[in-house]
């Protein structure tokens, strides 16, 4: 996962302690010895000492200390550790390995990031490591043998503790797909449950009086698999030291059946557990103010020192300059459009052609501030070493991207589209509906979901990652170099042309949250599709409040007014001829426009009654008569109309498909008021401005 932290920097630094008992201890119950777990989590390969972040050197020196002043330590890691800086990607994660194997690290659970580069560079990685990764649900598709190690006991000076590993399952689309072919990473809940129940039931059957998971799966509502998964459902682990979601300590605490510690992501501080074999966990973290106190181990900060010093001469390269901040911080570029997303694709449209471009949100790091781009900010910001592809795609593909790339909205996610070519808008769904998205345009134009696009992406996104299945075995058009050197060459054009002020770069509007035209019928309600076209027609435009009340009954004069406008009967200048009706009434051009149209006559008292609610018969009738309807082919026969004096006028809106049965029954109750929604329904459907549809009420 991405770098959390970056947001979250400011309360991860505080100084968090918390004690929490699984189990409440008898007052004879003796102490029993303690482990003390140091641990990190999604460090992202910031192994540099700076303003926010601990370094490496000064965590040997942490480590130091606490093996010191204890008996039994372990220091683990719940990965992620090889990518997300250019120290890291610009040796494909060894340089990190590197330094690792400097630290007396003991354990290691492999995160999605440290498939990033190729399956190859993660298996150099992990054979260079002089540390065990530990992942017991990733296996070789042909033969099912465990890629990673299997749970083991470890003699930790005379105490016995059992660790295993999971890793996530997202590592398939969180990756480049191609990066794990040959792979299989379990993908249930229930298979990692039943994964980790048996590594659990080996390592107390082979003696182990504490029970770590060393886990990669995080706690992230939009995960399949999680650690509160595991912790729910499995006895015998004693603390879960988890990764992915880079998740705050502040959450760390008992879950379910097991205790769940996280929050040491970047090295902005470090996560320092005990256990007891009691019982007892204290989960706690070393802040940065802290950590610094013990000093630089001088051999790890010389390494850093010396492989930075080789890549130092490349990442200084001045390319640009840009006048404005470029923004790409995470939770912006994961919920919507940001001038840098813009940039971004606009670089990657310019220098291939294509119709379209869609990138992830999640491929975006880090913001450039205002002021001189370096070749190292862009690595910065995309670290990932992705090539540009172009593929052929139709309509329909587009828009089931954007769907799934949106459906979290406004919560974030990785697979968020930044787009080129193109704008679009998300309706937020309402009820058990989901995120749509709406009013797509390409070059200007509504999309055709027929028609072929060619549509420039990332080549991770390309063969399915993040998820974006539709794009798989798509014919690929062209492949292109380094997203990175794309995005460097468009930014040094840029600033060519700006000249010494440097160039500016603002969000556009491509990316809008749908607005529906009133409150209290959003998207996803079963009137909202025909109330919006009626309201574009202005045929309705609500209240004056901004509702439109859908299940208001409608009154005769509000009726007349909707029906005539609908039908476009011309009404200027006309005044009603009813006794009850005012002429000054501003319904009466209205009513006067049905009366002329002969479809309404009035009740034989000689007036209209404007005041009373319509009935669904009443407005068959009105609207048979104003649209001039005949009898169409659809056939449909309602149980309690045959003898209806409305009978014959329902019946032809029904051959039409504009009404069908009363909440979707054989009857029409036709003497039943009729509500607004309803109203808008008939109308929408008898200007042939929507499908039909069966819907509750009509």
């Amino acid at each position: 996962m991405s770098k959390k932290w970056i947001k979250r920097a400011s309360g991860l630094l505080l100084a968090l302690t918390m004690v929490f008992t699984l189990m409440p201890l008898t007052v004879n119950a003796q102490a029993g010895q303690e482990l003390v777990i140091l641990h990190t989590n999604d460090v992202h390969g910031s192994a540099e000492a700076d303003d926010t972040h601990i370094g490496y050197a000064n965590y040997k020196n942490v480590i130091k200390d606490v093996k010191a002043k204890n008996d039994h330590v372990l220091v683990i890691d719940a990965g992620d550790a090889s990518q997300g800086t250019n120290f890291a990607s610009l040796n494909d994660g060894a340089d990190v390995i590197t330094v690792l194997n400097m630290l007396p690290l003991d354990a290691f659970a492999p995160g999605n990031h440290e498939f990033d580069y190729s399956q190859e560079s993660a298996m150099a990685n992990y054979a260079a490591s002089k540390f065990p990764w530990y992942a017991s649900n990733v296996t070789y598709a042909d033969s099912g043998e465990l890629v990673f190690e299997a749970g083991k006991v470890l003699n930790v000076n005379g105490l016995k503790v059992g660790i295993f590993g999971l890793a996530t399952p997202e590592t398939k689309v969180k990756a480049d797909p191609r990066n794990t072919e040959g792979l299989d990473f379990a993908e249930t809940v229930a298979a990692n449950v039943a994964i980790a129940k048996a590594e659990v039931a080996k390592l107390k059957a082979d003696g182990a009086k504490i029970i770590i998971l060393l886990s990669h799966l995080g706690t992230d509502s939009e995960s399949e698999v999680k650690s509160t998964d595991i912790a729910a459902a499995v006895d015998g682990i004693d603390i879960i030291i988890d990764g992915h979601s880079h998740s705050p300590h502040s959450e760390s605490g008992p879950s379910g059946k097991s205790f769940i510690a996280s929050g040491a992501d970047g090295l902005l501080n470090i996560g320092k557990a005990t256990v007891s074999t009691s019982g007892k966990v204290k989960s706690e973290i070393i802040t940065k103010d802290e950590a610094v106190k013990y000093g630089e181990d001088p051999a790890i900060a010389k390494t850093i020192k010396d492989l930075l010093a080789v890549q130092d001469k490349v990442l200084k390269i001045v390319i640009g300059k840009t006048a404005v901040e470029l923004d790409g911080v995470r939770g912006n570029v994961r919920t919507g459009e940001t001038n840098l997303g813009n940039l971004i694709t606009d670089a990657m449209r310019d220098a291939s052609g294509a119709d379209v471009v869609i990138t992830n949100g999640g491929g975006i790091r880090a913001s450039i501030k205002a002021g001189d781009i370096t070749v190292g900010d862009v690595f910065t910001v995309l670290p990932f070493g992705n090539a540009m592809t172009v593929i052929k795609v139709t309509g329909q593909d587009i828009i089931d991207a954007l769907n799934h790339g949106t459906k979290a909205y406004p919560g974030e996610a990785g697979g968020f589209p930044h787009v080129a070519g193109m704008s679009y808008e998300i309706a937020v769904g309402y009820g058990s509906i989901p995120n749509m998205v709406t009013n797509v345009k390409i070059g200007g134009e509504p999309l055709v979901k027929t028609k072929s696009y060619t549509l420039a992406s990332n080549d991770f996104m390309a063969v399915g990652g993040d998820g974006y299945t539709m794009f798989e075995g798509k014919e690929q058009l062209a492949l292109y170099g380094s997203m990175a050197l794309i995005v460097e060459q468009y930014i040094t054009e840029l600033s060519e042309k700006a000249g010494d002020a440097g160039f500016t770069y603002e969000s556009e509007g491509r990316i809008k949250e749908y607005k529906a035209s009133f409150k209290d019928v959003p998207f996803g309600h079963w009137s909202h599709e025909y109330i919006e076209k009626l309201a574009a027609g202005k045929v309705v435009n609500g209240y004056a409040d901004g509702l439109f009340r859908p299940d208001n009954k409608v009154t005769r004069r509000h009726a007349a007014k909707m029906v005539a406008v609908a039908a476009g009967l011309p009404y200027e200048g006309l005044t009603a001829d009813f006794p009850d009706v005012p002429k000054d009434d501003e319904m009466s051009p209205y009513i006067a426009a049905l009366t002329v149209a002969e479809a309404i006559r009035g009740y034989t008292d000689g007036n209209f009654r404007p005041g009373e609610n319509i009935t669904r018969g009443h407005i068959a009738k009105i609207v048979v008569e104003a649209f001039n309807l005949k009898m169409g082919d659809e056939k449909v026969d309602f149980v309690d109309t045959a003898n209806h004096p409305m009978g014959g006028y329902i019946k032809v809106l029904a051959s039409n498909g504009i009404v069908k049965g009363y909440e979707n029954t054989k009857e029409f109750k036709p003497d039943a008021p009729l509500t607004r929604a309803q109203l808008a329904k008939i109308l929408a459907l008898a200007i042939e401005a929507v499908p039909i549809e069966a819907v509750p009420g009509t």
